[in-house]
């Protein structure tokens, strides 16, 4: 039987490869085939906030409206105690471009998938890739779907790897990847009565064995998640909840804010959060977006805003390949390794600020001499 063949398949119908489905429907290409291995949205992820001028990438996706009707919270900026027991304050007030936002992301992640649907794009669940293999004279991929009966070949003249941190297209084809750093992130949502958490601020603030992070969400929850080695997690249980309670009670900032205040605690989410760039994030056929490309620090609060950029960005690439014949890769490549490197300079600038624990294993790791002078307060922390 001869397989099924597109302008353009993507792998992984998260909010990177439904940016990409998007922005090249905006552009003229509808031939696309969108397919996510799971059969079933993710709903386990907790305290997303976007910074203000991602309105700007919403509305490039005509996302905007629809976004401002989806009920998310505003976000009046971020406050830290991070190289100080003080607390610093980044107000987005004077923010040409708003307030940020604190988003319901099940609800932010079924908008997109929504908006590629109602485009005549469907997206196919369940379906995980095997293989792949490239075509002659370089027109593209024969790829290699496993579904619970059977597998399903298909055929793309442009393949976009959105399939997260497994790159699983990239990885199947010898892209590797470079890893920086590796954390650990210990998250649960409490639920709070009304008003028992009024800031609509983030906040951030250093511990012995890491940093913690908070962040208010729609329906009067709170979001609360440590950030650590994974060594330390596990000699220090932090995945029980009761350990993980009892580290929550030694802040300075956000524990005496919960003094008093019941609350009733969501399981909890240990997660790796991985600092990493793959050495090839692209070529001439394929397109890696949002993590499959690289992985940021959740400390610079970017990985939703890079997904939507790396979406519209790749989606100028494919049409510049398909429509007009040029190979704009090395651009696209050159980017991604220019955005990762001012990342991790702003991830060695804010490290190397907190020097109150000068025995901490956790620190003293991530005390790397500052290479340059990055601007660190660009999306990131309130210092």
């Amino acid at each position: 039987m001869k397989p099924d063949a597109f302008d353009v398949v993507i792998l992984g119908a998260g909010v990177a490869g439904c940016a990409t489905a998007l922005a090249l429907h905006a552009a003229g290409i509808t031939d696309i085939a969108v397919v996510e291995a799971a059969s079933s949205a993710r709903n386990d992820w907790v305290g997303e906030s976007l910074p203000p001028d991602v309105s700007e990438l919403l509305k490039a996706l005509d996302m905007w409206d629809r976004f401002r009707a989806a009920g998310h919270e505003p976000c009046l900026g971020s406050c830290a105690s991070w190289g100080s027991p003080l607390l610093g304050y980044n107000d987005f007030l004077t923010n040409i471009s708003g307030c940020g936002w604190h988003i319901h992301r099940p609800r932010f992640d079924a908008s997109f998938r929504e908006a590629v649907a109602q485009r005549g794009i469907p997206i196919r669940p369940g379906h995980r890739l095997a293989g792949a293999e490239a075509l002659i004279l370089d027109s593209g991929f024969r790829l290699h779907l496993r579904t619970h009966c059977a597998e399903i070949p298909i055929v793309a003249r442009h393949v976009v790897d959105a399939t997260g941190p497994r790159a699983a297209f990239a990885r199947c084809i010898g892209s590797s990847s470079i890893q920086h750093d590796l954390l650990v992130f210990i998250t649960a949502t409490a639920a709070l009565a009304p008003g028992a958490w009024p800031s609509r601020l983030t906040m951030t603030e250093t511990a012995e064995a890491g940093w913690w992070y908070a962040a208010g969400l729609p329906g009067n929850r709170l979001s609360l998640a440590f950030a650590t080695d994974p060594e330390i997690s596990r000699t220090r249980r932090l995945d029980h909840p009761t350990e993980w309670l009892n580290a929550l009670a030694g802040t300075r900032h956000i524990a005496p804010r919960l003094a008093n205040t019941p609350f009733d605690l969501g399981p909890l989410i240990v997660r790796a959060a991985p600092v990493t760039q793959r050495q090839r994030p692209c070529g001439a056929r394929w397109t890696g977006v949002g993590d499959a490309a690289s992985i940021f620090d959740p400390l610079g609060s970017e990985g939703i805003y890079k997904a939507l950029e790396d979406g519209i960005r790749a989606a100028e690439v494919i049409h510049a390949s398909l429509r007009h014949g040029q190979d704009r890769s090395a651009d696209y490549a050159a980017r991604i390794a220019a955005n990762t490197e001012d990342h991790l300079n702003m991830r060695r600038h804010f490290y190397a600020l907190e020097r109150q624990w000068p025995d901490s294993p956790f620190w003293t790791r991530r005390h790397i001499k500052e290479r340059s002078d990055p601007s660190p307060a660009r999306r990131g922390i309130g210092l």
